[in-house]
């Protein structure tokens, strides 16, 4: 078997060089068209695996080896990287992390008091069953003693699917929240806990959505 591989892939003649090299070129560049945006390092892995297809072939194209042997080595490990990098982008672009902070809107959220409530929207993000969160909260008036350290946030999805509800929330820990299944848009109501006489202003750190 070790031998018909060579003969196709490594005959020693200069036909197969180029063209797995434009293949290995090709689909690492689609890869690269369709890695979704997510967390940063997500995708770390996935790049590491096309650096490496891309050498690999690079050494196999340029001939910078003698043995068939390893120029077969080096063609097999070039489209096994590429392919699994590919698959991996996939996967990622169906089940992976996409940050859609840029796609939240917050209403009702500057000078916000005790017992006050905000409306958070997120619209056209992609089909995940789950919501990480993080939130930021300022006070309002900078001149005042701060009131960040007791400021606690009740989050609870709103529309269809069963309540979910995650109480004390404090700002700058992620939360977790599970949508019922698959959905593209999640609404939540936020309720702001405070010491008496202060006014905060409420933002969205990062939002995540994720399986």
């Amino acid at each position: 078997m070790g031998d018909v591989i060579i003969n196709v892939f490594a005959d020693g003649t200069k036909k197969w060089r180029l063209p797995p090299f434009l293949l290995v070129g090709a689909l690492v560049g689609t890869a690269l068209l369709r890695s979704p945006s997510g967390p940063q390092g997500a995708s770390r892995w996935i790049h590491l695996l096309m650096v490496v297809a891309v050498m690999a072939t690079g050494v196999r194209a340029f001939a910078l080896l003698e043995s068939e042997r390893d120029r077969v080595l080096m063609t097999v490990l070039s489209f096994a990287c590429v392919i699994a990098a590919c698959v991996w982008t996939e996967y990622l672009r169906v089940h992976g992390e996409v940050d859609v902070t840029g796609r939240v809107e917050v209403t009702h959220a500057r000078s916000v008091s005790d017992g006050g409530r905000i409306d958070l929207v997120i619209d056209g993000t992609p089909r995940r069953t789950h919501l990480r969160l993080t939130f930021a909260v300022e006070d309002a008036d900078g001149r005042t003693q701060s009131c960040v350290p007791e400021t606690r946030l009740d989050v609870a999805l709103t529309g269809r699917g069963r309540p979910v509800v995650v109480e004390r929330v404090v700002a700058g820990t992620p939360v977790d929240l599970a949508l019922g299944g698959l959905r593209s848009g999640v609404s939540a109501a936020l309720t702001l806990h405070t010491d008496a006489g202060c006014a905060m202003n409420v933002s969205v750190a990062t939002a995540i959505v994720h399986d």
